[in-house]
């Protein structure tokens, strides 16, 4: 069995507000970085995204 860890994260706060999921993403992102200064992109393993907005994505 391997073992799993999550060390750190980033977060949005949750919002009606018309704002694309990717701008989401990117603020968490940032988020994540800014509050973890000694983290860098080699370090990361996995990238989780989750969202209920899934309108963009359906089909037609």
């Amino acid at each position: 069995m391997n073992k799993v860890a999550i060390t750190n994260f980033g977060n949005t706060k949750f919002s009606h507000d018309d704002i694309s999921i990717e701008s989401c993403l990117l603020s968490s992102t940032k988020s994540l970085f800014d509050q973890n200064p000694n983290l860098s992109k080699n370090d990361i393993d996995v990238v989780l995204v989750a969202t209920n907005a899934n309108e963009k994505y359906l089909a037609p």
